[in-house]
């Protein structure tokens, strides 16, 4: 992104590999970013200075829609998910009144898929802004100990980008079925899809 205006906190699981943050860094500026799943839980905070979609604002001059598509491509190519704040959605007022006043959600909580399966519990929520033109994020932690079901399972749309997609999928899909009915056989082909 071209963006000399972003202040984003980066927390990675493992602090072994310092090139984890600056694989993560080079994204936000470098569109040949190439995502390495081994790299744990990681959650990505703070103010982007730009929206995701035009409907996170309200009032003020619209958002450049090629900054919406940098943005978001930037997200996907990163393998990351929105956390959707609890409560208010909002982040960023300009303190103007009246008609001059505008609100936007420049503000967000990033995770990988390694977050969602350890902390799959976890919320944001926005803070009351006292000094500040932006909310405070609050992230809560939930670790659950004893998960007695499985994770459900999300379907990313840039595992479509990947070379091998369309081989892994056909070779799960035709994998043979015992069951007799056809409704049985289909659960099991979708079940061997979330191995896949």
């Amino acid at each position: 992104m071209k963006n000399n205006n972003i202040s984003v906190f980066a927390v990675s699981e493992s602090f072994q590999d310092a090139e984890q943050i600056k694989r993560w860094a080079l994204c936000l500026h470098f569109p040949n970013f190439s995502y390495n799943k081994d790299v744990g839980a990681w959650v990505v905070l703070g103010d982007f200075n730009t929206i995701r979609y035009d409907m996170e604002r309200m009032g003020g001059r619209p958002c450049i829609s090629s900054f919406m598509a940098e943005f978001n491509d930037c997200i996907n190519k990163c393998g990351l998910l929105d956390l959707s704040f609890e409560g208010r959605q909002l982040s960023w007022c300009n303190g103007y009144q009246g008609l001059a006043r505008s609100w936007a959600k420049i503000d967000r909580v990033l995770i990988n898929n390694e977050f969602v399966t350890k902390y799959g519990g976890a919320m944001a929520y926005l803070l009351n802004r006292n000094t500040s033109d932006h909310a405070p994020i609050l992230l809560q932690f939930v670790v659950d100990m004893e998960r007695y079901i499985p994770a459900p399972f999300h379907f990313q749309n840039m595992w479509i980008s990947h070379v091998g997609f369309l081989d892994v999928v056909g070779n799960s899909w035709n994998k043979p079925m015992v069951s007799e009915s056809g409704l049985h056989r289909l659960v099991g082909k979708l079940k061997n899809e979330t191995k896949a």
